[in-house]
């Protein structure tokens, strides 16, 4: 098992070198807005090929999610990908929300 924790707008190329499914997302310091509604404006779906483009475009999902949410604060988001043997992986979006 190898955990890969990355920044999404400066994530390293060899990060994605092999293509992953995704198995499972969560999310860490969520409170304003649940993990059924940051699921879904992330648009991932279990099976889906991760790659660059779509975590960049699931972030923005969640951005906009709390920018409806809590209008007129930023929040920070990271994300650590679990990637396993099978070319799976377990992506946890660790969201730092504003006071």
């Amino acid at each position: 098992m190898v955990w890969i924790i990355f920044d999404l707008l400066n994530n390293p190329a060899k990060a994605f070198a092999q293509r992953r499914q995704l198995e499972a997302q969560h999310f860490d310091g969520a409170t304003r807005v649940s993990a059924d509604a940051l699921s879904k404006a992330t648009g991932l779906k279990p099976g889906d090929t991760l790659s660059r483009d779509t975590l960049n475009a699931a972030r923005r999902g969640i951005v906009e999610a709390y920018a409806k949410a809590v209008p007129g604060k930023s929040i920070g988001i990271t994300g650590k990908l679990r990637a396993k043997r099978d070319s799976t992986a377990v992506l946890t979006w660790i969201i730092h929300e504003p006071q």
